[in-house]
């Protein structure tokens, strides 16, 4: 009888280790899985800033080549090559048109 009873007393541990190493065996495989996909949401965003960052990059060359040509379109040797292009002639003298009468409103 205490045979019978040790048996079933190691058949009920064996059980309950059983149950418990299934139990870890799987917290473990859920811990896996949420690991990898946050190894990969954190790899895809990597990828995303480091295509910002070439961007930022690109964006800055072509800040730095439009401020070229704007200093060059404002210099005066530009303007008056760009005047005698247009066929534009330069004036000595300078006339103003004066008001017909120095009110503002007429008072009909």
């Amino acid at each position: 009888m205490q045979k019978r009873e040790r048996k079933s007393r190691k058949q009920k541990i064996n059980k309950k280790l059983f149950a418990g190493n299934i139990v870890l065996c799987l917290c473990f495989i859920f811990l896996i899985f949420f690991y990898i996909v946050h190894i990969s949401d954190t790899s895809k965003q990597g990828f995303e800033i480091s295509r910002l960052e070439q961007k930022i990059v690109r964006y800055r060359e072509d800040i730095a080549r439009l401020d070229e040509k704007l200093k060059k379109a404002k210099t005066t040797e530009y303007i008056m090559a760009e005047a005698k292009r247009m066929n534009m002639v330069s004036i000595d003298k300078y006339d103003f048109l004066s008001p017909a009468s120095s009110g503002v409103a007429l008072n009909k």
